[in-house]
């Protein structure tokens, strides 16, 4: 079975996996799938948006459940959760919409917020609607992102050229985030 064929078999459940476990790697990856033809742009807004939901959403829920454990407060005093925490309390309606935009946050706050004591109808809701602007946001990057190659390079023919392509971007994000998290440590 050819890459295309299994992306149109599984393409979007795959991108809600990838938004949920990964993030913007994947999201960017599945707009430029999009771009290429393989998946609806509109479907692959909703499948990231439901992915990150649903994974921001677990992680709350396990803050909440298991945020008074000395494991957990042992990991909310390292640095980059303690940054969560005091954006939290500063600006908690600013910080529960905007966290899954700055880097190396995305993971951690859920928890964090789980722990706290923001109520959770507020943090389904600003979950709902920043779930949703990411989703479209890094979509719409990917599928521009698409668009720009296919300008540089003329129409990519295979998908293995794509992943030509992904791959290194991919591992370039990972180093990024792998030196952030190093740097915040």
């Amino acid at each position: 079975m050819t890459l295309e064929a299994l992306i149109a078999a599984y393409g979007l459940p795959v991108v809600l996996l990838g938004a949920a476990l990964e993030g913007e790697t994947a999201a960017l990856l599945a707009g430029m799938a999009a771009h290429r033809g393989w998946l609806p742009l509109p479907s692959v807004m909703a499948a990231l948006a439901l992915g990150s939901f649903l994974s921001d959403q677990g992680l709350f829920l396990a803050g909440r459940r298991l945020g008074r454990s000395a494991r957990v407060q042992g990991w909310l005093a390292k640095p980059a959760a303690r940054r969560a925490v005091d954006l939290l309390e500063r600006r908690p309606r600013v910080f529960l919409l905007g966290f899954r935009f700055l880097w190396g946050l995305r993971t951690v706050s859920p928890l964090v917020i789980g722990a706290s004591k923001v109520p959770a109808r507020l943090y389904l809701l600003c979950n709902i609607l920043a779930a949703s602007l990411w989703g479209v946001l890094f979509a719409s990057l990917g599928y521009i992102f698409g668009a720009g190659i296919t300008r540089a390079f003329g129409r990519i023919e295979h998908a293995e050229h794509l992943l030509l392509w992904a791959i290194p971007i991919a591992l370039l994000i990972g180093l990024g985030h792998w030196l952030a998290r190093r740097r915040n440590s």
